[in-house]
């Protein structure tokens, strides 16, 4: 990657004729490109407007229905609320959306969309201004807005702090490359810090990539043709200071809070699961088919995984500057969820698939310009395989969304099906649902509990199996109510008092004094 353009020096990977000419319309309206862009992005991600809320989507909305907003606001700022992060941005989106739009997810998730492609379209701006090639940037911003790896981060309320600092990261990352050459740069620098700021509070974990936006501004201060005649270091020091400074003060400040998850010695921790973590989200990242729970490295994914380390490590030796940049953007990207040791999920490659489909569309640009220079017919053969790799993509991205909705169904039918069968309850009560494939024993945590004080108030909901007989007595006058799950709807069922005591059954994990959102260290499958 050696010659790899920072201005461009390979001409584009097209043929005679009409390619000419298609080469042609595309470098004089870029916009045209974009659209299509969007458009392809739009289509490939439309089933996500048809999901539910899904599992912890409930939790912060239950926070902010059980707290009201001046103490949801308070709490959310003290990290003090349900969320075990500091995602102030994000909580204040859960506040507005769920003031507005109640239970209706489609809003929601079509924010999440709009915020997904915004990103793609900066990816496409970046590239374009960094590379003068327009076929080159249209491919890293299709990578990235049809790649699976965003499924079902763009897809779940939950995971909307990702889309968030993705969108917020890259925005800071193009207004630090677009200062340079603007008349008032401390308000293009003063647009980038406030970008970054946000993306921190969106999404805690962009706090370790403060690096990147830094390197962007020496390197293209230090590329300036005047650069030594304007004293570029001193631009650079204004462009890149507050990103040192507020990346600092969020890893410092979260620390010594320990108040994050990261604090917690359960989830994370060093050790030799770092390098499975690395080839697996790799791995995701290249092959976006599934991904294995944490210690257990598909062959699928080593494969990808090792493919893409040795790619990386080529393009941070060989490339550019904007390459090595890249490369380590991905890196840092990663960095944040490889200690984790007890689980996985496709939301922790969202951030690092940013930098990853630059780097692909890179080395496909260099790929592209040496079958160019081979043979005709090697490069029309290249030219159709990227083609059939978008649309593998493209169909692989409907069809896990479409996989995610039928999860998210089966909490539709829960929530819309228990309120339908008991919609109104007094407060204090607890519901219980016999049978239904909503069981696990993590859901009693948290996740089902808030799902009842959404729907109902001041109300918890736990659900049971079907063929479950161990029971608690509960206090007397405790208001109990349980609904067996029989075929698609719910049945109000007797409830059955233990001999010799007043009350009612109740789950074997919460106890008769049960106030809801706890999780006790007895409950089978419970870490």
């Amino acid at each position: 990657m050696a010659d790899a353009p920072a201005e461009a020096k390979a001409a584009s990977p097209t043929s005679k004729g009409l390619l000419r000419t298609l080469d042609n319309v595309v470098r004089t309206h870029p916009a045209w490109v974009l659209a299509l862009v969007v458009i392809a992005t739009l289509a490939a991600q439309a089933p996500v407007l048809g999901h539910y809320f899904f599992g912890d989507d409930f939790v912060p909305l239950a926070d902010i229905a059980s707290r009201g907003t001046s103490e949801y606001l308070k709490d959310l700022f003290l990290l003090q609320d349900e969320t075990p992060n500091w995602r102030f941005l994000t909580g204040l989106f859960y506040l507005g959306a769920y003031e507005t739009f109640g239970l209706t997810p489609m809003p929601y998730l079509l924010i999440a969309v709009i915020v997904h492609i915004g990103t793609a379209a900066l990816i496409f701006h970046f590239l374009r201004q960094v590379t003068k090639e327009v076929w080159l940037a249209a491919l890293a911003a299709a990578l990235f807005g049809l790649s699976p790896a965003a499924v079902p981060t763009v897809g779940q309320v939950t995971a909307i702090n990702n889309v968030f600092g993705g969108f917020f990261l890259m925005l800071s990352i193009v207004l630090v490359y677009e200062a340079r050459d603007r008349s008032h740069m401390a308000l293009w620098a003063g647009g980038a810090a406030l970008a970054f700021a946000a993306a921190i509070a969106a999404n805690e974990s962009v706090a370790v990539l403060a690096p990147v936006p830094i390197l962007v501004a020496l390197w293209h201060c230090s590329d300036d043709g005047e650069a030594t005649t304007r004293g570029w270091w001193g631009r650079a020091a204004v462009l890149s200071a507050p990103f040192a400074i507020l990346g600092s003060v969020a890893l410092i400040g979260f620390g010594v809070c320990e108040c994050t998850s990261a604090a917690e010695g359960g989830s994370f921790d060093a050790g030799s699961h770092l390098f499975d973590n690395t080839l697996i989200y790799l791995g995701r990242l290249l092959y976006p088919v599934g991904m294995e729970p944490l210690g257990d490295v598909g062959m699928a994914h080593l494969i990808a995984g090792l493919v893409a380390a040795v790619l990386a490590l080529a393009a941070f030796i060989r490339g550019p500057a904007p390459a090595r940049i890249i490369v380590i953007f991905l890196a840092l990207a990663l960095i944040p969820y490889l200690p984790l040791k007890l689980w996985s999920a496709p939301r922790y490659v969202y951030l690092a698939s940013i930098p990853f489909s630059m780097l692909t569309a890179l080395v496909v640009w260099e790929a592209a310009s040496l079958a160019r220079r081979l043979s005709p017919v090697v490069s029309t053969i290249g030219m159709v395989a990227i083609i059939g790799v978008l649309g593998l993509f493209v169909w692989q991205t409907w069809s896990q969304n479409r996989d995610f909705d039928e999860f998210t169904s089966k909490w539709e039918a829960l929530a819309a099906g228990i309120e339908d069968t008991y919609p109104n309850l007094p407060a204090g009560s607890t519901v219980y649902v016999r049978g239904g494939s909503l069981t696990g024993p993590l859901l009693q945590c948290v996740v089902l509990p808030a799902l009842g004080e959404v729907i109902w108030g001041d109300t918890k909901l736990f659900t049971i199996a079907s063929d479950s007989g161990e029971t608690y007595g509960a206090r007397s006058g405790y208001p109990v109510f349980l609904a067996d799950a029989i075929d698609d709807g719910f049945v109000p069922a007797m409830l059955s008092i233990n001999e010799g005591e007043e009350g009612v059954t109740l789950l074997p994990h919460v106890p008769p004094d049960a106030t809801g959102n706890l999780c006790r260290d007895d409950v089978p499958g419970f870490p």
